[in-house]
């Protein structure tokens, strides 16, 4: 259940940097090479967490392996 929290919690917050700096640039905010390295550093964790996420058990067992 910890990893389970864990991996949300960390794609939740990969998430937030991703909108927040889309948003940002968008907005005239930030440079577009500034939003597009938060981009590139945040969005490859976001899709990993959230698979790691979606295929975690609510038990006590491992997570999963998924895959390169």
């Amino acid at each position: 259940m910890i990893q389970k929290q864990r991996s949300l919690s960390i794609a939740a917050f990969s998430g937030i940097v991703c909108l927040a700096a889309a948003i940002a640039a968008a907005a005239g905010l930030l440079d577009l090479w500034v939003a597009e390295l938060l981009l590139v550093f945040a969005f490859p964790p976001f899709i990993i967490f959230l698979a790691l996420w979606w295929s975690a058990s609510d038990g006590v067992a491992d997570i999963p392996f998924i895959g390169y």
